[in-house]
């Protein structure tokens, strides 16, 4: 995945996020981990767990 480094870019976008700034200040040290640059953090979707199927059905 590429990568683009530019920190004051990065600050502009999640300024554009004002309600969520607070809880991830409190939740998650937002300004701490900006300040620190931690690098980037990726989730990986695995599959649903096997017998999924059958609760999607059930609603």
């Amino acid at each position: 995945m590429p990568l683009d480094s530019d920190l004051s870019r990065k600050r502009r976008a999640i300024e554009c996020y004002a309600s969520q700034i607070p809880p991830l200040e409190r939740d998650h040290a937002l300004t701490e981990r900006l300040d620190a640059n931690v690098a980037e953090q990726f989730w990986r979707l695995a599959p649903p767990p096997r017998g999924w199927e059958l609760l999607a059905q059930q609603r």
